[in-house]
């Protein structure tokens, strides 16, 4: 008499199942025991010398000319860091991405590669100074989102050469490599940004701040003013301007062609000095 078929292909899957899970009990124990191995051989494997690397021989993202600093040497100064590091500590990249992103030049730190030879590598994104604020002491930088940076970096002679943002009161509310803690002064950075190529072609000595009835983007006017003094309305900071309002790249090309027609920016006659409004130029 013939076997009932799908009973039998049941019971052939039933122990083919059996089987397998007790194959997968089999592996998942072994697992589990070599990563209790692991745990108890790890720390004494991780100090081995061909997995060691000096914190000194760490590769860094090279600087770029605006830092004199010697970012990593800081870094691992401050953060009190052991002479050497381990490609194997599972803490590691943890580590590392804390101790580079406290450095007031250091925007980003976008990756921590470890490899074998023994290397660490980092990558990281710098900050770039785009303008330096008027306080009543002095002058301190700033990147581009109203950061502050390491003004003992710069000298006078550095200053100069960078736009510079006045009307301002008050101090930064936060530490070197925070931001300043005041709307209007990112403003002023953001449009320092804008304004850096072709600063020194159009001749400008400052970026002025005026606060309307708050102290937010929103309620602020900027203007610009030569190194003769001219003054010219730029309008809301790039990225705020009102509906009909020229954007930032229009505005400068503006400039540009004002100081072409009229010779320079402090020839150009009172009632063009508006970049705010849409240009009349041909």
């Amino acid at each position: 008499m013939k076997k009932n078929v799908p009973t039998a292909r049941k019971r052939l899957s039933a122990k083919w199942i059996g089987r397998s899970l007790f194959a997968a009990a089999i592996v998942a124990a072994s697992t589990a025991a070599a990563l209790g191995l692991w745990q108890k051989v790890r720390p004494h494997v991780s100090a081995q010398p061909e997995y060691l690397v000096d914190v000194g021989e760490i590769k860094l993202t090279p600087q770029p000319k605006w830092i004199r600093a010697k970012v990593k040497a800081e870094v691992l100064r401050d953060a009190g860091l052991p002479a050497q590091l381990s490609i194997l500590d599972e803490r590691l990249n943890e580590l590392l991405l804390q101790a580079f992103s406290l450095h007031p030049w250091i925007a980003a730190v976008e990756n921590v590669e470890t490899s074998y030879p023994a290397q660490i590598s980092i990558t990281v994104t710098y900050r770039r100074p785009v303008a330096m604020v008027e306080v009543n002491d002095g002058l301190l930088p700033v990147d581009a989102g109203g950061v502050l940076l390491p003004p003992d970096d710069f000298t006078p002679q550095d200053a100069i050469h960078y736009p510079r943002i006045a009307g301002l009161a008050g101090s930064p509310l936060g530490p070197i490599g925070t931001r300043w803690g005041n709307p209007l002064v990112e403003a002023g950075a953001r449009l320092a940004a804008v304004l850096e190529p072709t600063w020194h072609e159009l001749q400008l000595h400052c970026i002025a701040l005026h606060s309307g009835a708050g102290s937010d983007a929103a309620a602020t006017t900027l203007q610009i003013e030569t190194q003769n003094g001219t003054v010219f309305v730029w309008g809301k900071p790039p990225g705020s301007e009102r509906a009909g309002e020229p954007k930032a790249d229009e505005k400068v090309s503006s400039l540009q062609r004002r100081a072409k027609l009229f010779g320079s920016l402090d020839k150009t006659p009172p009632d063009q000095r508006d970049v705010s409004q849409s240009d009349s130029l041909n």
